[in-house]
């Protein structure tokens, strides 16, 4: 991140389900990473196929309305 601030990573299915978050909260600026390895955590695995990343940090994140 540029900046320090609130960012997350996830991951989605082709639908647009939520599959796993692989990071929330809080970062310091600087260089970061996050390993997956095909699990989604608490042991299980995802299939194979094509999933599409959400990465977002900072005032990028989109408002949450009602």
């Amino acid at each position: 991140t540029i900046v320090p601030g609130i960012s997350s990573l996830q991951i989605f299915d082709l639908a647009g389900r939520l599959v796993s978050t692989l990071e929330s909260g809080y970062l310091e600026a600087g260089t970061h990473s996050v390993s997956c390895e095909g699990g989604i955590g608490r042991g299980l695995r995802v299939s194979p196929g094509c999933y599409m990343m959400l990465l977002r940090q900072g005032a990028s994140q989109p408002a949450q309305g009602s």
